[in-house]
């Protein structure tokens, strides 16, 4: 499998349905926020992204691998990587950590 490592602030996020959500949290989104707003799930955090003391997204709010995050799909560019398909996306998309 071939690594991709996002670079400064960018995040690989794999695109999963709102229903994927982790444990008993389900994720119900109307139709109309759906043409822009979407979930997945982070593969990797580029360096930028997580720099101690200097969190973008507010205190608390560090998005690390494996988190699931609700991130606006305007902000995004779609890749395929060994027949998988990945969004790579600035960390200031996110707009929802899901734990």
């Amino acid at each position: 499998m071939t690594q991709i490592i996002p670079t400064g602030s960018q995040l690989l996020v794999k695109p999963v349905e709102e229903t994927e959500a982790p444990g008993e949290l389900r994720i119900i989104v109307p139709d109309l926020a759906k043409k822009d707003k979407h979930t997945g799930k982070v593969v990797a955090v580029g360096p930028g992204a997580s720099i101690v003391g200097q969190d973008p997204l507010g205190a608390g709010g560090s998005v690390v691998v494996d988190d699931v995050i609700i991130y606006r799909t305007h902000s995004t560019t779609e890749i395929e990587v060994d027949g998988e398909k990945y969004l790579v996306m600035p960390i200031e998309g996110v707009l929802v950590i899901l734990r």
